[in-house]
């Protein structure tokens, strides 16, 4: 989910996307950057297209929500409110001290296995309390299907007791 945040115009930050860990500023205009080089790294070692699609899905995921919910701080019940309200929070909370956190990812692509592990610097959460974007008062909101769709994504998905580290494995499946 790439938000346009920051001032009207802003180009999105110089990242430097090398060896297998990434520092991300907290900006979600990183977000293009990070999914580009991720899917020619996941091409280069041969993924299929729909393997490519899901775990880049998943990938974005964690990235928004450490740059979003961990290092700016915005809760969950901001990003249901509307579109441009969550906007303008990112926007505002970019520009405090919370902005100068980073995010860190950290890529291991091979040509059976994937792992990624998304850290963020801030207080982390409680994944027992996150709603079930299911259930029937949550079919409308505009957010909170991040974990769930990592969880769709990947084979594996697990959290650090924190909460502020998500690790995301997938596994190519054998051909037969």
């Amino acid at each position: 989910m790439e938000e346009s945040t920051g001032e009207p115009g802003s180009e999105r930050p110089e990242l430097k996307l090398e060896g297998r860990t990434w520092e991300l500023p907290s900006d979600t205009k990183v977000q293009k950057q990070v999914r580009d080089e991720l899917e020619r790294r996941l091409v280069d070692a041969g993924w299929a297209e729909n393997d490519i699609t899901n775990i880049l899905l998943g990938a974005d995921e964690a990235v928004a929500n450490a740059i979003v919910h961990g290092n700016l701080g915005i809760g969950g019940e901001q990003t249901y409110a509307d579109h441009a309200a969550f906007r303008e929070a990112v926007g505002a909370a970019m520009k405090t001290e919370l902005g100068k956190r980073q995010a860190h990812l950290t890529v291991d692509i091979e040509t059976d296995l994937v792992r990624l592990s998304v850290a963020d610097e801030g207080a982390g959460f409680d994944i027992e309390k996150l709603p079930d974007p299911r259930d029937e008062d949550m079919l409308l909101q505009q957010g909170g299907r991040g974990v769930f769709l990592m969880r769709s994504a990947f084979d594996i998905v697990g959290y650090n007791k924190a909460g502020n580290t998500v690790w995301l494995e997938k596994r190519r499946e054998p051909t037969t």
